[in-house]
């Protein structure tokens, strides 16, 4: 009707392909190409820069002619209509402008804040108080409920950006001239929108990486005892306010000698320096060393933090530790020189009471479990002017007295709390 006679033959030369294969509940792998080279065809032509259809068209009508051929075949299209059906559901939506969920995650942090003054408003008089204390307690609960779900409504699942993305390592794996296929576990974990805007392009990066460094090619894969097709994993999991973002290969992993020098540092370090790059040659999709780079402040900017496991001849982990929201945050707060700090408790593994100390290159370290971790004054972190920390002895109250002695504020971890330290749940923008 608006004269676009290409876009109507091959959209149409399409539909019979497509046709055929529902009508024979059977989808052909030898359709995957044409089909997925005619929707680029397709598209670009919509742009008005396509070229002339006529050879796809013959590939398709090729294509169609052959399909009662014995090739082999994809599972039956009534499994994947099931597979589809419970992956979307039927969910009732409505649609809601961004700036009113904000408004709505504000009111929160301002009730949060509100309560956290009422108890120290009541600090010593709580504990007499049992009605007052009951009440608190309950209201901290309803709070706790409101501020959940406030942050679900800015979250959403990881399957909204992870849907292009086995076509792009179909695409980067045809390019190298390899094989991979990519699996998707834990699509249903929600991350904040704002931190999922920006993922894509950081999957794309690790997901080239992963193909141009780390699977090797097919006939290299069969000589190792390894599928000709490499697996590409992408994992997502949360982990109390934290969600863990993995993209993983079974390739070749690192090579011994990045290893070695890894350990004078970490994997991260080596790796993911400016212009550091394992290829042996720049190509369009990898050797320019810049990808881990830009991954690496791109999670760093966002409060995360990226590591990076590997092991030679059995593939390589990149993890990326990301905040579940980024409106509401957990700390651990922290007092030095009579200011107070919140520290973040994604950020934190444990707080320990400060024993013996040791000197390690002229700088003072600890031994934790058989592993020497540096110290540092908080003071002196933030370039506050302080007297130096009082050494803390172990006993009933030390956990209390950790927290507030920035050497013992050093390592952290989750959530994990204790009835004498003092940590609270705090509102930042």
């Amino acid at each position: 009707m608006v004269g676009l006679d290409d876009v109507r033959e091959l959209a149409h030369s399409m539909e019979d392909v497509l046709g055929a294969a529902r009508e024979q509940a059977l989808f052909h792998q030898s359709l995957v190409d044409p089909l997925l080279r005619s929707a680029d065809a397709l598209r670009m032509h919509v742009e008005g820069t396509g070229e002339a259809v006529a050879p796809l068209v013959a590939e398709l009508r090729e294509t169609l002619a052959g399909l009662g051929t014995d090739a082999a075949f994809e599972a039956p299209a009534a499994e994947a209509a099931e597979q589809v059906e419970r992956r979307t559901g039927r969910r009732r939506s409505i649609r809601v402008a961004p700036e009113k969920i904000d408004t709505l995650l504000d009111l929160v942090g301002e009730t949060v804040l509100h309560r956290r003054r009422l108890e120290h408003a009541l600090d010593g008089d709580a504990s007499t108080l049992r009605v007052v204390a009951d009440e608190l307690d309950h209201g901290g609960h309803l709070l706790d409920g409101l501020k959940d779900a406030a942050i679900g409504m800015r979250t959403l699942p990881l399957s909204s950006i992870a849907g292009p993305l086995p076509r792009a390592v179909r695409d980067l794996a045809a390019e190298s001239d390899k094989e991979a296929e990519l699996v998707v576990v834990g699509a249903e974990t929600e991350l904040d929108r704002g931190i999922l805007e920006g993922l894509s392009e950081l999957l794309v990066h690790l997901l080239r990486n992963a193909i141009a460094h780390g699977l090797e090619p097919p006939s290299e894969r069969e000589q190792r005892g390894k599928p000709r097709r490499g697996r590409l994993e992408l994992r997502a999991e949360q982990r109390g306010s934290v969600v863990e973002v993995t993209v993983a290969d079974d390739g070749r992993g690192v090579s011994s000698e990045t290893i070695a020098e890894a350990a004078k540092s970490s994997l991260l370090d080596v790796l993911a320096r400016p212009g550091f790059s394992t290829a042996t040659e720049v190509s369009a999709i990898s050797g320019r060393g810049v990808g881990l780079d830009a991954v690496k402040q791109h999670v760093e900017a966002v409060g995360g933090a990226l590591e990076i496991r590997s092991e030679t001849g059995h593939g390589t982990e990149v993890v990326m530790r990301l905040p579940l929201a980024l409106a509401l945050l957990d700390v651990l707060l922290v007092e030095r020189a009579g200011s107070v700090y919140g520290l973040p408790l994604a950020s934190i593994e444990e707080a320990i009471a400060l024993g013996e100390t040791m000197s390690l290159g002229g700088k003072p370290a600890l031994e934790l479990r058989g592993r020497t971790v540096p110290l540092a004054d908080l003071a002196a972190l933030v370039g506050a002017t302080a007297p130096a920390p009082p050494r803390v002895h172990r006993s009933s109250s030390s956990m209390r007295q950790a927290t507030a002695s920035p050497r013992c504020a050093t390592f952290f971890s989750g959530r994990r709390r204790s009835s004498s330290s003092r940590s609270a749940r705090c509102f930042a923008r």
